[in-house]
Protein backbone atom coordinates (compact mmCIF):
# COMPACT_ATOMS: atom_id res chain seq x y z
CA UNK A 1 0.00 0.00 0.00
CA UNK A 2 1.05 3.10 -0.53
CA UNK A 3 -0.35 7.28 0.84
CA UNK A 4 0.52 10.43 -1.92
CA UNK A 5 3.01 12.77 -0.64
CA UNK A 6 0.65 15.54 -1.10
CA UNK A 7 2.88 18.48 -1.87
CA UNK A 8 4.83 16.64 -4.36
CA UNK A 9 2.62 13.85 -6.26
CA UNK A 10 5.28 11.20 -5.17
CA UNK A 11 4.21 8.02 -3.33
CA UNK A 12 5.09 7.47 0.29
CA UNK A 13 5.49 3.61 1.01
CA UNK A 14 3.26 2.89 4.29
CA UNK A 15 5.20 1.48 6.71
CA UNK A 16 4.81 1.26 10.69
CA UNK A 17 6.50 4.74 11.10
CA UNK A 18 4.34 6.08 8.36
CA UNK A 19 1.37 5.02 9.42
CA UNK A 20 2.18 6.26 13.10
CA UNK A 21 3.16 10.10 12.02
CA UNK A 22 -0.24 9.75 9.88
CA UNK A 23 -2.19 9.00 12.70
CA UNK A 24 -0.32 11.43 15.10
CA UNK A 25 -1.40 14.26 12.83
CA UNK A 26 -4.53 13.37 12.42
CA UNK A 27 -5.12 13.09 16.06
CA UNK A 28 -4.01 16.04 16.91
CA UNK A 29 -6.31 18.21 14.31
CA UNK A 30 -9.12 16.37 15.50
CA UNK A 31 -7.68 17.56 18.69
CA UNK A 32 -7.73 21.06 17.84
CA UNK A 33 -10.99 20.44 16.19
CA UNK A 34 -12.52 19.47 19.15
CA UNK A 35 -11.13 22.67 20.97
CA UNK A 36 -12.05 25.24 18.58
CA UNK A 37 -16.07 23.42 18.89
CA UNK A 38 -15.55 23.88 22.94
CA UNK A 39 -14.34 27.81 22.71
CA UNK A 40 -17.17 28.33 20.19
CA UNK A 41 -19.80 26.77 21.86
CA UNK A 42 -18.91 28.42 24.99
CA UNK A 43 -18.71 31.60 23.95
CA UNK A 44 -22.38 31.05 22.32
CA UNK A 45 -23.16 30.40 26.19
CA UNK A 46 -21.63 33.03 27.71
CA UNK A 47 -23.23 35.52 25.10
CA UNK A 48 -26.24 34.42 25.86
CA UNK A 49 -26.43 34.41 29.41
CA UNK A 50 -24.91 37.91 28.99
CA UNK A 51 -27.66 38.66 27.06
CA UNK A 52 -30.29 37.01 29.29
CA UNK A 53 -28.84 39.71 31.91
CA UNK A 54 -29.47 42.45 29.33
CA UNK A 55 -32.77 41.97 29.22
CA UNK A 56 -33.38 41.63 33.22
CA UNK A 57 -31.44 45.18 33.64
CA UNK A 58 -33.33 47.01 30.86
CA UNK A 59 -36.91 45.39 33.11
CA UNK A 60 -35.80 46.98 35.75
Amino acid sequence: MEILWFSRGKSLPLSRRNLFLLFKVMFMLSLEVAIAVYIVYRRKILNSIAFEWEKIDERK
